[in-house]
């Protein structure tokens, strides 16, 4: 996640992070936020944003999202609703019923559920990331 380069941190493609949520933790309720929040533990109740939702691998969301943009490494079971778009990366597993304009499933990623795809053009979201820094926000980064 967080890259050394000399003696300064940077945060690499996750510059506009507004929130994380460690391994341990456990957040039960609903969650509202602008920009991006990535998830390495457990999220329990509703999700609420119009940025970006990054799911990591050992990230587990029991919980209806909605969102611009989710991106998925780990586990949700739940409703997703996005905006813009949905994707899910090995070895994620997202169970429950999915609206989105675009749904991108990698090879060895599982979904288990119905999607209904919308042709609306949603407004651009000022708050998500781009896919590329999207999916290097959920893979793991070499040390």
């Amino acid at each position: 996640m967080w890259q050394r380069n000399g003696d300064s941190e940077q945060t690499g493609a996750q510059g506009n992070l507004v929130g994380f949520v460690g391994q341990n933790c456990t957040i039960t309720g609903t969650l509202n936020f602008k920009g991006t929040m990535r998830i390495d533990g457990r999220i329990e109740g509703q999700i609420v944003t119009t940025g970006t939702l990054v799911v990591g691998e050992g990230g587990q969301i029991h919980a209806d999202i909605q969102a611009g943009v989710v991106v998925c490494g780990g586990t949700i079971e739940g409703n997703i609703v996005a905006r813009e778009r949905v994707q899910l990366l090995t070895p994620s597993v997202l169970t429950g019923t999915v609206r989105t304009p675009l749904l991108i499933i990698e090879e060895g990623a599982q979904f288990n559920g119905t999607c209904e795809m919308e042709r609306v053009k949603p407004a651009p979201s000022a708050d998500a990331m781009d896919e590329e820094e999207a999916v290097a926000a959920v893979s793991p980064s070499p040390t």
